[in-house]
C-alpha cells in the first residue's frame, strides 16, 4: 500500500487535479503573454523567417522582420512627399540641438550632442552626419520646393542673422529652418522649423 501511494506522487497526482491544474497553468501563461513576457522571444523566430509574398489587396498588411504587433510606432505618418507634418518654434542655447519630431521639443528635450538634426554651436548651425545641410538664397523662406531645388549642400550655417533660412534633408523628412532671433549674451537662437514628408 505504501508503494502504491508513492507511485501516485508524480504525474498521477497532477492528473487527479485535472481541469483545475490545467486552468491554473493556462491562466499563468495568459498573464505572462498579456504582460509581454514572450514578446522578445517571438521576434527572434519571426525575423529569421522569409517575408510573405506581396499581395494586391489594399487591406493586406505585409510585414518583414518582426511581427507588426511588436513594432514600435513609426515616427512619421504615411503621407505624400511635400506634405507638411509639423511646424514650431524652438529656442536653442549654445551647444544644444533637437531631433526632428512631430511636436515641438521642450527645453528639457534639447540635447547637448552632435547627434541632433538641428544644433547650435558657437553661433553656427550644424546637423548630424547622415543628414544633408542645404543653404537657401538670402531672404528665401524655407519651403519644401526650395529645399529640394537648392544644390548648395554645406557643412555649416555660419553666423546666421535673423531671416536666414536653411534646410536639413533627412531620409524620411525635410526640415525647413528660419532663424528668427540670434543673441550673443547669453548665446542662443530661436528658429522656426517646418517638417515635410520626403
Amino acid at each position: 500500500m505504501v508503494g502504491e501511494e508513492r507511485r501516485r506522487t508524480g504525474w498521477a497526482r497532477l492528473a487527479e487535479l485535472g481541469p483545475a491544474w490545467l486552468s491554473s497553468i493556462a491562466a499563468v501563461i495568459a498573464a505572462l503573454a498579456a504582460a509581454g513576457f514572450f514578446a522578445g522571444r517571438l521576434t527572434a523566430d519571426v525575423s529569421t523567417s522569409a517575408a510573405p509574398p506581396p499581395t494586391t489587396s489594399p487591406a493586406a498588411v505585409v510585414t518583414t522582420g518582426r511581427a507588426a504587433a511588436i513594432d514600435p510606432p513609426v515616427a512619421t505618418p504615411s503621407t505624400s512627399a511635400g506634405v507638411e507634418l509639423a511646424s514650431y518654434d524652438v529656442k536653442l542655447v549654445d551647444r544644444f540641438g533637437f531631433v526632428a519630431a512631430l511636436t515641438a521639443p521642450s527645453q528639457d528635450q534639447l540635447l547637448e550632442t552632435s547627434d541632433t538634426d538641428v544644433r547650435l554651436n558657437l553661433g553656427n548651425f550644424f546637423t548630424r552626419s547622415q543628414n544633408k545641410l542645404v543653404a537657401l538664397p538670402t531672404h528665401t523662406s524655407p519651403s519644401y520646393a526650395a529645399c529640394k531645388a537648392s544644390p548648395d549642400i554645406i557643412r555649416v550655417v555660419q553666423n546666421p542673422a535673423p531671416g536666414t533660412g536653411f534646410c536639413v534633408i533627412m531620409q524620411t523628412m525635410v526640415i525647413g529652418v528660419r532663424v528668427t532671433e540670434v543673441q550673443s549674451s547669453p548665446p542662443h537662437a530661436v528658429v522656426h522649423a517646418t517638417l515635410w514628408q520626403y
